[in-house]
């Protein structure tokens, strides 16, 4: 088929329109003549739409004639006639030859620039040291020194560990690695904080001085485990942890605690542990029986674009045709032989029309979709393995309005890191 159509193409076919009462007549006797017809739509009842080659318009002829129906050609597609209208056209014709001298000479310049694998470095202060190494936007491609520019990268900013630097067409890639230093916050001093109202139902400590029990009510930013300790709980963990009150272990020694300062009598140390517990979340909807909404009528408009240098040639202008509308956009970029990209995107974008219009429903149908509305926004806030135990729904409201309650009753982890400063009170 994609055969066909390329040679359909390259010699030339035109649209023709054929009116007549023997339209099915027409077209069987060119069929027995070996005329090739594709494309075939019916307009009306004695008028329809056909493409054909240039040598099939002319054997149509006696037959047209002998069937008394009128053709006409309202359209002439492929390359034969686009070149004479190019011959027609010079200053179209050397515009062609204009605009493709300039795709070719725009190739040979860097107009991307982009970063890969940055998480604390900007990609500014990069893409700054790689312009004192000779790379920015509208470079020549000759003038670009990967090594040069991966050495300068190197010597200047300490914090990357690897870097490489990949020229494509008219963009440039690069790709770093960053050191991994420590994070200092990992290895400082913590309490473990309630992160909202709960019921304790379980406790497993690692380190830290606990400060409530199974069954304990606790609110949101209680202290759970404090990361300040006393000598005692300090010296207690300390054996507990000790190899050779560990099955297997060899003896000798004991591992201490470590913490990470001492101030005032009391050891600084990160609290670690798993705090389990019963949490409630509650989330309420509402939904109105009658409210306005925006929806596509079926309309819609392209509107399309070049875009160079960052900078964006609308073609056939830009003014929406809608007066309310919805608009989605689509980049594709132009590539030679697949591989090598231009410096020219295509840009296009669809205006949808839209219309208010008013949304009735049933008390019923409300209830349903502020009942799932709740349960949605409950579902936000819960961690996925977070264990569900119970769900309660209520309803409610009167009018034109219907609400819907949904309470969640969870079992999940509660604690969150608090950092705390050495020096500060101990929270007993």
């Amino acid at each position: 088929m994609l055969i066909l159509r390329l040679w359909s193409y390259l010699t030339g076919y035109v649209i023709i329109r054929v009116k007549g009462a023997a339209l099915e007549k027409f077209i069987n006797m060119a069929n027995q003549r070996g005329i090739r017809l594709w494309g075939i739509r019916r307009a009306t009842e004695d008028m329809l739409f056909i493409r054909a080659g240039i040598g099939g318009f002319k054997a149509m002829r006696p037959i047209a004639r002998k069937v008394h129906c009128q053709i006409r050609i309202v359209r002439r597609r492929g390359l034969p006639f686009f070149i004479l209208a190019l011959r027609r056209r010079k200053l179209l014709l050397a515009g062609i030859f204009l605009f493709l001298f300039a795709i070719y000479t725009l190739s040979s310049y860097i107009w991307f620039i982009d970063v890969v694998g940055t998480k604390q470095i900007p990609s500014a202060r990069i893409r700054e040291v790689a312009r004192e190494a000779g790379l920015w936007v509208g470079v020549p491609r000759s003038a670009v020194v990967k090594e040069t520019i991966e050495k300068r990268l190197l010597t200047t900013l300490d914090q990357l560990a690897w870097v490489g630097v990949d020229l494509k067409g008219t963009r440039v890639v690069i790709e770093v690695s960053e050191k991994r230093l420590p994070d200092p916050e990992k290895y400082s001093p913590a309490h473990l904080v309630a992160r909202r109202d709960g019921l304790i139902t379980s406790i497993i400590l690692f380190s830290g001085q606990p400060m409530v029990r199974v069954g304990d009510t606790v609110h949101r930013g209680q202290v759970l485990v404090s990361g300040i300790v006393t000598p005692l709980v300090a010296r207690r963990q300390e054996i507990q942890a000790a190899p050779e009150n560990k099955p297997g272990s060899p003896p000798g020694g004991h591992l201490p605690v470590n913490p990470i300062a001492q101030a005032g009598g009391f050891f600084y140390v990160r609290a670690e542990a798993v705090v389990e517990a019963r949490m409630w979340y509650e989330r309420e909807a509402r939904v109105p029986l009658a409210e306005q909404v925006f929806r596509r009528t079926g309309r819609s408009r392209d509107v399309s674009g070049i875009v160079v240098g960052g900078k964006t040639i609308w073609l056939g202008g830009r003014v929406p045709p809608f007066r309310k509308f919805d608009r989605q956009t689509i980049t594709s970029r132009l590539f030679i032989n697949r591989k090598v990209p231009l410096p020219v995107e295509l840009k296009k974008v669809t205006y949808y029309e839209m219309e208010l219009i008013q949304r009735v429903r049933t008390r019923e149908e409300a209830l349903l979709e502020a009942i799932d509305r709740a349960k949605r926004l409950v579902e936000k806030e819960v961690r996925g393995d977070a264990i569900r135990i119970a769900e309660q729904v209520e309803t409610f409201g009167a009018g034109d309005t219907a609400g819907a309650r949904v309470i969640l009753e969870i079992r999940d982890e509660i604690q969150s890191l608090q950092p705390v400063k050495v020096g500060d009170k101990p929270p007993f």
